[in-house]
């Protein structure tokens, strides 16, 4: 039986192989992005992106923090962030962190098995100490970071985190099929 995936797909590209397995599971976009379109989901932090996400008639469910979303509470398509229980002690701010680190937190709030992180902007050091943690906290959750260059993602030498290329990823569906 194949684990329940969650995909987050942040600001980058998006590789074609994960694009295409991404419609048959759930897709959560971080912020505004030409994938919006085919998402389940869309995580901001920012009114402003929430703005051009209402003016563009989205039809994926926008969720956003709580400061932000008591403007839009009586929007249609717009809902809260979930308070996220196990970050508390962390001190966990929705509108200090990236839309990129919501999305990775609602994935695994939501109880991913794995989540597979495409296009996600790891080259700022703070980005990537964050996901590491989160990473950390959520050490029975597999993580998959597809991206063209995998070595700068070396550094996070965690268990449950995996980095692929494109044919790494396609061989790995191809064998979980």
């Amino acid at each position: 039986m194949q684990k329940e995936l969650i995909f987050v797909f942040g600001q980058g590209n998006i590789a074609p192989a994960v694009l295409e397995h991404s419609r048959q599971h759930t897709l959560i976009t971080a912020g505004v992005q030409k994938h919006n379109n085919i998402a389940n989901l869309i995580c901001v932090n920012d009114p402003k992106q929430l703005d051009q996400l209402m003016a563009n008639s989205c039809k994926a469910t926008i969720l956003a923090p709580k400061n932000i979303y008591a403007k839009y509470a009586f929007f249609k398509g717009v809902e809260c962030l979930p308070y996220f229980e196990d970050l508390v002690s962390y001190k966990w701010d929705p509108h200090a962190v990236s839309d990129q680190l919501c999305s990775v937190a609602l994935a695994a709030w939501m109880g991913a098995n794995t989540i597979v992180m495409a296009g996600y902007e790891m080259q700022d050091r703070k980005e990537r100490d964050n996901v590491r943690a989160m990473m950390t906290l959520y050490s029975a959750i597999e993580f998959i970071a597809v991206s063209k260059d995998t070595q700068k993602l070396d550094d996070i030498k965690l268990s449950n985190f995996t980095t692929m290329d494109q044919p790494q990823y396609k061989q790995r569906m191809r064998s979980n099929a």
